[in-house]
């Protein structure tokens, strides 16, 4: 039995990097396939394995998943009583937003920080294209990031085609492994190749106003950057619908809100309609923002749990 990485995934098959770099197209052990969890699929992009070699050169069958540091899951798109594991033991989770009119994705962007939140998973978000920007656009980009930033969470502003800002954004991935996700068309491959141009990313022509790409990532995969950095790329995610996160909770990963819950008169609070609701209050002052507020109202409505 030996020790290895799972890089990419493709419906039964898995490929995996062993701890000497020789790469196997494995399967599952048919225990592991019956297992019965509420997943679509039980192995993921960076779980870590334990494998039996086949006599067949460089093909092998998984025998163990490994405990996971942690993972981030959604709901299945087309099974809404299952999560669909996106990536396992991630460092960051990096969300791709389009620069132009990104104000405009900011639901969206709560959504995925709520799940990174709720998983225990560093968020951060990039927002690509920013060359397509004038100087109104800028501006307003600049008020988002900061939006974002005094919450504490990290954003990048960049364009995937120029070299000196893919290169910065790459220092803060060094010795981690990072998990890329987004829309469709958003620049995401192009971002990959930037990075480490051995993945060789097909990437689709641009159309439209905005020069949205065409999707073009099929299957998640890892690539190396350089030695002990990685990246996770991943299909284009339209929406990330948290999956298994408590309604009760999700106040809990927004930290504006957080920082407030002992101030609310009831420990139960929704931060809806309850007197006495710290959150509320904050928002009619302005020291919450009314967008952000309005999509964790958003985000609760439309939660599974």
């Amino acid at each position: 039995m030996i020790a290895g990485k799972v890089i990419k995934t493709m419906g039964a098959w898995c490929q995996v990097r062993s701890e000497d770099g020789q790469e196997y197209a494995c399967q599952l052990r048919g225990k592991l396939r019956l297992q019965a969890i509420k997943t679509t699929a039980p192995v993921v992009i960076g779980d870590h394995v334990q494998l039996l070699p086949l006599a067949t050169s460089g093909q092998g069958v998984i025998h163990e998943v490994l405990p996971r540091k942690n993972y981030l899951i959604r709901q299945a798109p087309h099974k809404k009583a299952y999560g669909q594991l996106l990536a396992a033991n991630v460092d960051l989770a990096c969300l791709i937003v389009p620069a132009v009119k990104a104000a405009t994705q900011c639901l969206s962007i709560d959504r995925f920080l709520v799940v990174a939140e709720a998983l225990g998973v560093r968020p951060g978000v990039v927002f690509n294209k920013i060359d397509l920007l004038d100087k109104a656009e800028q501006a307003a980009l600049a008020a988002l990031r900061k939006l974002y930033e005094v919450l504490g969470y990290e954003t990048w502003a960049l364009s995937a085609l120029h070299e000196g800002q893919v290169a910065t954004f790459g220092q803060a991935l060094q010795g981690k492994v990072p998990l890329l996700s987004g829309p469709s068309g958003v620049g995401k491959s192009t971002l990959v190749n930037a990075l480490a141009p051995a993945a060789h990313q097909r990437v689709g022509a641009t159309v439209g106003m905005g020069q949205r790409g065409r999707h073009t990532t099929t299957h998640a995969a890892l690539f190396e950057i350089s030695p002990q950095t990685f990246i996770i790329d991943t299909p284009g995610i339209q929406s990330l619908v948290p999956y298994a996160v408590e309604k009760a909770t999700i106040g809990h990963c927004f930290p504006e809100i957080r920082n407030l819950l002992a101030a609310c008169q009831f420990y139960n609070c929704t931060h809806q309609h309850e007197p006495g609701c710290a959150v509320v209050q904050a928002v009619t002052q302005g020291t919450i923002a009314a967008t952000r507020y309005e999509n964790y109202l958003e985000i609760v409505r439309t939660s599974v749990s």
